[in-house]
């Protein structure tokens, strides 16, 4: 069994509401490199075929505010919390 989990996820939407500071973004899966003969690729390990996935954030501490940009791609690493 595996201890991680690494997503390759593109930022296609930031959001600045004006009455909030904070920044609301939206990522999804990475999906565009061409499958292996067992469906693996460069841009995910979470899906045996096409990766499908989002993720939503609202960012309020404005130290991080700037940090996504549309069109960039970002890592996720998700794996369990020690003692939990």
């Amino acid at each position: 069994m595996i201890n991680k989990v690494r997503c390759k996820f593109k930022c296609v939407g930031v959001d600045k509401p004006e009455d909030f500071e904070q920044e609301n973004i939206r990522l999804e899966a990475v999906t565009d490199t061409e499958l292996g003969p067992d469906g693996e690729n460069s841009d995910n390990e979470f899906a045996k075929y096409t990766p499908s996935g989002e993720f939503v954030m609202a960012i309020t501490n404005p130290k991080c505010h700037g940090f996504f940009e549309v069109g960039k791609k970002y890592f996720i690493d998700i794996s369990p919390v020690p003692g939990e």
